[in-house]
């Protein structure tokens, strides 16, 4: 391989690593965007759940995502709308999301809205040491 076509491959390498890692911290922003300002109504608690949704599960998540028109999705139009009846979180509650927030949870949908596991989730694992480090 030339030097020019080996800069080009790993300038492309770079760019689809920079997205994943972008696309990794708008998930785990989202979650932490999700959990402060909408898991009080739309979360783990039965006792205060709204709507019966719960935005801290993926099935949640789907049942708001239009994946033939993400950025209309219900979630988008919800986090965008100007009528204080659709708005979420409702004006009532006292939070609301910042501009930041909404182009984070946009972002986010508009590339698969997955949730993260909780690391508290995640298995524990004992990488196996290389052959060469034996």
């Amino acid at each position: 391989m030339d030097r020019i076509a080996l800069k080009f491959t790993l300038l492309a390498a770079g760019i689809v690593i920079a997205q994943v890692v972008a696309m990794a911290e708008d998930a785990l922003a989202a979650r932490s965007i999700l959990s402060d300002t909408c898991f009080t109504c739309h979360g783990p608690d039965a006792n205060t759940r709204e709507a019966d949704l719960r935005l801290d599960m993926q099935e949640g998540i789907a049942s708001v995502i239009d994946v033939d028109a993400l950025s209309e999705s219900e979630i988008i139009q919800r986090i965008t709308s100007d009528d204080p009846n659709d708005r979420m979180p409702p004006p009532e509650t006292g939070l609301s999301l910042s501009d930041n927030d909404i182009a984070t949870l946009t972002r986010w949908v508009e590339s698969g809205a997955e949730l993260p596991k909780h690391w508290s989730f995640t298995p524990i694992t004992n990488p196996s040491p290389s052959a060469e480090a034996m």
